[in-house]
């Protein structure tokens, strides 16, 4: 006979080993959730640095834009003291015609003298083409409009820069996005988690997809955005101007990660995507925990555990 101090030791070991399954999951979730925290903090502090550099560029270019406008006003200023003295120079009076010739036709000595006034001014204008502040002015008009291509430049150096560095953030915190649905047939191969693709119409019926209800308001084919409405355990949740390709996460009471909702074609009026859930809840995970505890002399192998916790979701999909 089997000594009763025996089995109260047995299912005491039994449930310390329970507790400390327990401890552990618990201590790989508050694990999980930190690194998001410090993730999203590094994200944040990344992108502030990253928004200042590029007003810094900005306030830059905008100097360097003041400068040639006003240098472009002296030059317009320069342009018309000289055009006002042209005008203003007196032409030489020709003699009197009874002088010079016979009575009869007036003589064309008079347009004979304004054509040298003409090459008067000609010969000016040449003189103040070879002026050397002249060339002063279109060198320092060169120079700032090298300084104005680089900063242009620079700028768009920054900004490819940040939109890669937020594309890789967004990348290691959202997982993989599948853009087409071959890449949803080989995420969902990879059975991490429950896909759902769904291609809707705009109207304000909701159409049911997986956990949640959807219901397309607005499609923006230029822009590549959209309006849609969502209804999660019976509430309302709108979402506008959301960009293709970028993730949605809705929290759903019972599952364990918020789903994830993505759209990655926009047509006139209609959008496809995918949403995706966790592959188990946690009343699974639970019942999963408690039928190990309850049954602690004859543990189960794990292929059957699986079988009787995660049986619900494996159906769904």
């Amino acid at each position: 006979m089997e000594n009763p101090e025996n089995k109260l030791e047995g299912r005491e070991l039994n449930m310390n080993a329970g507790r400390a399954l327990v401890a552990i999951v618990l201590a790989i979730l508050i694990a999980t959730s930190g690194y998001s925290l410090f993730r999203l903090s590094n994200e944040s502090q990344q992108r502030a640095e990253l928004m200042r550099t590029n007003q810094t560029l900005q306030s830059s270019l905008d100097q360097t834009r003041i400068e040639l406008r006003a240098a472009a006003d002296r030059m317009a200023a320069a342009e018309n003291r000289t055009q006002t003295t042209q005008l203003d120079a007196p032409i030489v009076p020709s003699a009197p015609a009874t002088q010079i010739a016979p009575e009869g036709p007036a003589p064309a000595k008079p347009m004979l003298h304004v054509k040298k006034a003409s090459g008067k001014r000609q010969g000016a204008g040449a003189q103040q083409a070879n002026d050397p502040r002249w060339k002063e002015v279109d060198a320092k008009l060169a120079e700032q409009q090298k300084q104005i291509e680089g900063t242009k430049s620079d700028i768009e150096k920054t900004r490819a820069d940040l939109e890669g560095s937020l594309g890789s953030t967004r990348d290691e915190l959202n997982g993989p996005i599948a853009k087409t649905h071959d890449e949803v047939v080989e995420l969902r191969k990879r059975g991490e988690r429950n896909y759902y693709e769904f291609d809707i119409s705009k109207s304000t019926e909701f159409a049911r997809t997986g956990p949640v209800s959807l219901s397309l308001r607005k499609a923006n084919v230029k822009r590549k955005y959209y309006d849609i409405a969502l209804i999660v355990d019976d509430q309302k949740i709108e979402k506008k101007h959301v960009n293709v390709y970028e993730p949605l996460w809705v929290s759903v009471p019972g599952h364990l990660e918020p789903v994830h909702v993505v759209v990655n074609s926009i047509t006139k009026d209609n959008v496809k995507g995918y949403l995706s859930e966790s592959k188990y809840k946690k009343s699974e995970l639970a019942s999963s925990a408690g039928s190990t505890t309850s049954h602690p002399a004859a543990p189960q192998p794990a292929a059957t555990l699986a079988g009787k916790g995660f049986k619900e979701p494996l159906e769904q999909q």
